[in-house]
């Protein structure tokens, strides 16, 4: 199913199973301003916990001038996760480029991408993915593979 964030920046595509969605921004990132944000899961509560699959997405407006490096906000995730790191790898699908890390969660797989969006460097893009089986990592794929990010 179509599904995008309230602020009509973010949109993808999620299986109809990963309808308990939350698509009003937040401060995921820890910036002190809500920015765009699309979570979806077949249940929040246990994404939210690290106890189940799920996908968001947020954007960082201003990144450019806050003086981060995209690999200093990806440690930033991975430790504000509760995970720990198996390996980082560099991302590229034309809009979004930039390196991820795949965590364990105590048998849950964590996927952060950290991707400065192509098009507009001042934005970067959170994406944090859980999975418990391979068809959530395919689900995580299609999210990527259809993400529209403005």
């Amino acid at each position: 199913m179509d599904v995008a964030d309230d602020t009509g920046r973010i949109t993808t595509i999620v299986p109809g199973t990963w309808s308990d969605l939350s698509t009003v921004p937040q401060d995921l990132a820890g910036t002190g301003t809500p920015q765009p944000a699309l979570l979806a899961a077949p249940s929040l509560s246990d994404f939210n916990n690290n106890a189940g699959p799920g996908v968001g997405v947020i954007v960082i407006d201003g990144f450019g001038a806050a003086g981060a490096s995209v690999d200093e906000v990806l440690t930033g995730a991975v430790e504000g996760s509760g995970c720990t790191e198996a390996g980082r790898e560099q991302y590229d699908a034309g809009l979004l480029v930039d390196p991820y890390a795949v965590t364990d969660c105590g048998g849950v797989t964590g996927i952060i991408l950290t991707a400065g969006l192509t098009t507009n460097p001042d934005v970067l893009v959170l994406v944090l993915g859980l999975a418990t089986t391979d068809n959530d990592l395919a689900v995580i794929d299609e999210v990527l593979a259809n993400l529209i990010v403005s």
